[in-house]
């Protein structure tokens, strides 16, 4: 695969000048992962966190008391009907 094939898979222009870059590039990023594929993963244990392997951290969860429509309304300027009302963005 080619530079320009990968260029037009993403939608993007690369101008010639850049190529040899980009090429450089993806072909330390290959050469990479294809080191990381042959790494001995076999007695790895998971990790769920980088920096934190041993420990995973959780919040509580705890329930609250819903704002009302009336309170998420008060400064709305333009609300009709109980809604946000705005500018119609799509014709």
């Amino acid at each position: 695969m080619t530079i320009q094939n990968i260029a037009k898979i993403a939608k993007i222009h690369i101008a010639s000048e850049e190529q040899e870059c980009f090429e450089k590039s993806v072909s330390t990023v290959v050469n990479w992962v294809s080191k990381a594929i042959l790494a001995d993963t076999e007695n790895a244990k998971p990790m769920f966190h980088v920096t934190k392997p041993t420990t995973n951290e959780y919040r509580s969860d705890d329930s609250s008391v819903a704002s009302t429509q009336q309170d998420l309304l008060a400064n709305n300027k333009g609300a009709v009907d109980g809604f946000f009302a705005t500018k119609l963005i799509v014709s």
